[in-house]
């Protein structure tokens, strides 16, 4: 029975079941079709297996599909192996044990840090470029008011002139 499982290998993460099954169909019935899917990312692994209800549809599959392209990849297609098939039915290592889980936990954490310090980065900047905008509004405000209160002198002085030379012309 395991004879009529294929592996197929270097998936596009936009590949579905029901593509599989429309490019492998042509060789045969097909029984199950299964994507495994990282618990993390929610996508499939970039995998899958597809079984067919004979091995000879399977052996088809194989010799037309290996090295093909689904959605410009360049897929691997093979018989799947029973230790790879028992490998991913009785997965008992805990998740957060694998060596594959560790890898990505790092990768995320390591991306995570990398947008916090952007974050900080781009915060101090507009901080920094928020402050220069304030401090050169402060400036334009206190020269406008400095026009402002030379204006309310200059004024006051040609109105008190003006009194000054009506009181002696009368």
């Amino acid at each position: 029975m395991e004879k009529t499982i294929i592996y197929v290998g270097g998936l596009d993460s936009v590949v579905t079941k029901q593509t599989l099954i429309a490019a492998f169909s042509p060789f045969g019935e097909i029984l199950k079709v299964r994507l495994d899917i990282d618990p993390v990312t929610k996508k499939h692994k970039g995998y899958g297996f597809v079984q067919f209800e004979f091995s000879e549809d399977a052996d088809a599959a194989i010799d037309n599909m290996d090295k093909s392209e689904i959605f410009g990849k360049v897929i691997s297609v093979n018989l799947a192996r029973k230790d790879t098939l028992i490998h991913y039915r009785n997965h008992k290592t805990a998740l957060w044990k694998s060596r594959e889980y560790f890898d990505f936990a790092q990768k995320i954490s390591t991306k995570k840090e990398n947008e916090v310090n952007d974050s900080k980065e781009t915060n101090e900047t507009n901080e920094t470029n928020e402050t220069n905008e304030t401090n050169e509004t402060n400036e334009t405000n206190n020269r406008e008011n400095l026009d402002e209160k030379k204006k309310m002198i200059l004024e006051k002085f040609q109105l008190k002139y003006k009194i000054q030379n009506e009181n002696e012309n009368n």
